[in-house]
């Protein structure tokens, strides 16, 4: 019984997450369809079309559209809405963290011109 206390285990079959590891760890498995669908390019251009459009819109309007969404939502709950209120007041914070976006995109715009 003592012997078999200090045996030291060692398995003899991999896990699951091993073997799927080696097979996507090993880049003779890799296709150069794979190669293609992962490359940094095709990431990147719907990320650049969508801040392209987004530079264009003015930081104000995200804060106003919040302003309004508060105001909103204050006047539909003094008039005994509050399923609706509740619902247009939770807009505030999604627009200020667009306008969040928004201002970072701008910002770092900026500095890849000053870097260039």
């Amino acid at each position: 019984m003592e012997s078999l206390m200090n045996a030291k285990y060692t398995p003899t079959i991999k896990s699951t997450t091993d073997n799927m590891k080696a097979q996507f760890m090993n880049p003779e498995t890799i296709t150069q369809k794979d190669k293609k669908l992962s490359s940094q390019y095709k990431t990147e251009i719907p990320n650049e079309i969508i801040e392209e459009q987004t530079k264009k819109i003015p930081n104000l309007v995200f804060l106003g559209a919040a302003l309004v969404s508060i105001a909103a939502s204050a006047a539909l709950t003094s008039t005994n809405r509050k399923n609706l209120g509740n619902f247009v007041g939770l807009w505030a914070p999604t627009l200020l963290c667009l306008g969040i976006y928004n201002k970072l995109v701008k910002i770092e715009d900026e500095l890849l011109k000053l870097h260039k």
